[in-house]
């Protein structure tokens, strides 16, 4: 018999951490999306927009693990920043993705010790969707050669 060191409850916590950001990810990437202005609109706005859709799956999924292991998903977002300028809105799409990854990485370790697959392999894929959002971003906020 395997004794598991991590209980259910410290996994729903970060799971509603990670879904809190989900919901702030969702709302900055729409208002970033919509506010936008420069030469850069148009593409920005409709990658913004994509990554606001797959954040919506993120909060999905984990919503939705959240209640399978037993808890509530939280309705909180963390905190959403919208700034006035289309490098300081892709800025703190950046570091609200790399906030992000960071928490998954947390929550990976945290299921593989629950030995929860399904949960590590799903947060796995969320957390490389993550970072093909964050080296999108990047690269949108290189300086041209």
């Amino acid at each position: 018999m395997v004794i598991r060191m991590v209980d259910k409850k410290k996994v729903i916590d970060e799971l509603n951490a990670a879904l809190s950001m989900e919901i702030a990810a969702i709302v900055q990437y729409s208002h970033n999306s919509y506010s936008i202005m420069g030469p850069w609109r148009d593409a920005l706005t409709g990658e913004l927009e994509s990554f606001a859709k797959d954040e919506m799956s993120h909060m999905e999924y984990v919503s939705k693990k959240i209640v399978a292991l037993g808890g509530v998903p939280s309705t909180k977002p963390a905190a959403i920043n919208t700034p006035a300028t289309w490098r300081a809105m892709l800025e703190a799409d950046l570091a609200a993705e790399n906030a992000a990854i960071n928490r998954y990485k947390a929550i990976i370790a945290l299921a593989d010790e629950l030995g929860d697959v399904d949960l590590k392999k799903s947060i796995e894929d969320i957390t490389s969707q993550e970072y093909r959002h964050k080296e999108a971003l990047e690269k949108f906020l290189k300086e041209p050669m």
